[in-house]
């Protein structure tokens, strides 16, 4: 696959604390055999969310049993089989926002591609924090007001797809925002209609990546972009400064880990000038804050058979704690 040249649009979203209770971190991730017994909240909710990003089977062998029953009934929802894969998907890219005193705190795991993602409630028990509430949360819950279709389900053909882009970058701004300001009591009620929909977003968006696969020209898409992100020379092939410096700073591990997590289809030219074509989603659990959209252009049937990622777009949700 040759490729001329990039574009990088760096968006740098960074969160100032609306109230001292209230941060928005890149949690670190504990290591699998650490204890959990005196760790601050940050870090048992960051080690939570990296292990449901391998896999729901991961973390529940690692937890604590007071927090495995919290969970286990929203990890496997009757019927919904394909979960084991849903789950990690949803928390590669979902950023951590918490609540906290000495004994008791909350934490929101978002996924701004998702406009979804979890709430759970923790209490400090014997010098360990452990869940003790949970639920599925949706974004327009959080931010009082609906953002439109665009955000909730990138799957489908849209105008020109910056409404997506749009709203995946001002709607996950306003949802991290409008979390710090507000109290969480509402997030745990939304029952089974909540858990219907966020199923429906998670599937959706399952169901674009399978729609951009088997789109004439796009079956190698999937493999071309990670390879290009993960192991090409960026600079033989002619990247731009932008895009080479964000990758950069993304560091080795994290361009590692990328993994594709929806697609939505441009049908018109946008705003940008670029032609109809397919963009990627790719998020990473070793850098959640970091959203990466990988604009393709439909295969000319006369002068190539595959589509050709001409784009990368980068969405920042960093927070004001300097994790990188």
């Amino acid at each position: 696959m040759r490729v001329s040249s990039f574009v990088c649009l760096m968006t740098g979203l960074f969160l100032a604390s609306a109230a001292p209770s209230y941060t928005c971190a890149q949690a670190p991730a504990a290591s699998p055999s650490s204890s959990q017994s005196g760790l601050p909240l940050v870090a048992v909710a960051g080690s939570f969310r990296s292990w449901l990003a391998i896999s729901p089977q991961t973390l529940m062998a690692k937890i604590d049993p007071a927090s495995r029953a919290t969970l286990e009934a929203l990890l496997a929802p009757d019927e919904v089989p394909e979960f084991d894969r849903l789950w990690p998907v949803l928390m590669a890219g979902a950023v951590q926002v918490r609540k906290e005193t000495d004994v008791r705190g909350e934490t929101l795991w978002y996924n701004p591609a998702f406009d979804c993602g979890l709430a759970v409630k923790w209490e400090k028990r014997d010098g360990t924090w452990q869940a003790i509430q949970a639920a599925f949360v949706l974004g327009e819950t959080i931010r009082g007001t609906d953002m439109g279709g665009a955000l909730a389900l990138p799957a489908g053909r849209y105008a020109t797809g910056d409404v997506v882009q749009q709203h995946m970058d001002d709607g996950g701004y306003v949802t991290l925002a409008r979390a710090r300001e507000i109290t969480w009591h509402d997030l745990y009620s939304g029952g089974q209609e909540t858990t219907i929909t966020a199923i429906a977003r998670l599937r959706s968006v399952e169901q674009s990546l399978r729609q951009m696969r088997t789109s004439t020209g796009y079956d190698t898409a999937q493999n071309d972009i990670l390879s290009l992100l993960v192991r090409e020379d960026l600079v033989r092939l002619g990247a731009s400064t932008q895009l080479r410096l964000a990758l950069d700073q993304l560091g080795d591990r994290a361009r590692l880990s990328l993994r594709p997590s929806a697609a939505y289809y441009r049908s018109e030219v946008n705003a940008a000038g670029l032609a109809p074509g397919w963009t990627m989603v790719l998020q990473t659990p070793d850098a959640p804050t970091v959203t990466l959209l990988a604009h393709f252009v439909d295969p000319d049937a006369v002068t190539q058979r595959q589509a050709v990622p001409t784009q990368i777009s980068i969405i920042d949700f960093n927070s004001s704690e300097g994790q990188p």
